[in-house]
């Protein structure tokens, strides 16, 4: 009793990647689950156990069958248990895409058992209001539609549990909160390589300009294109890192369009009077004077600008890069 005492005590334990390998670890971690969260205290809920003990077996996802790893399993906790075990461990090291890729195909296979009972249920005049499981599955006739509710059932609150589980490991391993596919604006995700290209072709043009370059020129918003270069950075072959992580940075040098214009005139004009003045530095220095304090002094602070949004952008990018082990 002391050990399951533990093991259910009311602070929520914490699982980092490095304990996954340990079953103790992982079982300390979603017991606590089954025991406080409401969606994953279904579990232990009777009528899906007697489902369970009537020989019916929930779906494994992607083969990661428990019995495979224990054959001695006796109840639906212990399984739910190991399958949460394997599959975390084929997990430990995925990316945030691959993570939330995972729980996406869970939760595409929970719609269809969910959608399958509920048609089984229409079509028997199930009192979805005031459900009591032992009731309602005898007005389906023994055979196929009663073995395939019972499968879909019990198959709809065990992949809720671990989708539940998963999503707040994501939100623990990557820092964001997962949301459901059709809640995302997957838009900006599936065309992030045609932003990276559009964006790619401007940048090409960058020799042309002194120092700065017309923000108008940017085919998207910079907050576009960073998103899109950070999900290209979590499936990118190593190659890519540098080229991608200088593109970010890059974006310091894209300022306002009458900043630009300014500062790549002062500088091309700046360059021209130091070749011409090469020899005398006294005419230098009085060109430059000529120019005027205020001049110079917006000049510069362009330029520190600049410099400052290129400092930002690059420790913003080392960040984001440590965060997906990169």
């Amino acid at each position: 009793m002391g050990i399951f005492k533990k093991l259910l005590g009311k602070k929520r334990p914490v699982l980092d990647k490095e304990s996954i390998p340990d079953f103790g670890k992982v079982a300390e971690f979603v017991l606590w689950f089954i025991k406080n969260e409401p969606i994953v205290n279904t579990i232990p809920n009777k009528s899906i156990n007697t489902i369970f003990n009537e020989g019916y077996r929930p779906k494994s996802g992607i083969q990661n069958n428990p019995e495979s790893f224990n054959p001695n399993i006796r109840s639906l906790a212990e399984w739910f248990l190991t399958k949460m075990y394997m599959d975390l461990n084929m997990l430990k090291d995925a990316t945030k895409a691959e993570f939330r890729q995972f729980i996406d195909m869970l939760d595409e296979t929970s719609k269809e058992t969910l959608t399958t009972s509920g048609l089984i249920g229409e079509k028997y005049e199930f009192n979805f209001e005031e459900f009591v499981y032992y009731a309602e599955i005898e007005k389906i006739p023994k055979g196929v539609e009663r073995d395939l509710f019972k499968v879909n059932f019990l198959d709809d609150c065990v992949l809720s549990a671990e989708i539940r589980i998963l999503a707040w490991l994501y939100h623990e391993y990557f820092g964001e909160w997962y949301q459901l596919k059709e809640n995302r604006n997957d838009k900006n995700e599936t065309d992030y390589i045609k932003v990276i290209n559009d964006y790619g072709t401007v940048l090409m043009k960058r020799e042309q300009f002194s120092i700065a370059m017309p923000e108008s020129m940017l085919p998207y918003k910079k907050s576009e294109i960073k998103k899109a270069i950070k999900l290209a950075l979590e499936d990118c072959d190593d190659d890519w890192i540098t080229k991608l992580k200088s593109a970010y940075i890059s974006l310091a040098y894209f300022i306002p369009d009458n900043d630009a214009y300014k500062a790549n005139a002062y500088w091309d004009e700046f360059q021209l009077m130091q070749s011409k003045h090469k020899d005398s530095i006294e005419d230098l220095k009085r060109y430059i004077d000529s120019r005027g304090i205020e001049t110079s002094g917006e000049m510069i602070n362009i330029w520190q600008k600049i410099n400052e949004d290129s400092e930002m952008l690059h420790k913003e990018i080392i960040d984001f890069l440590n965060s997906i082990d990169k």
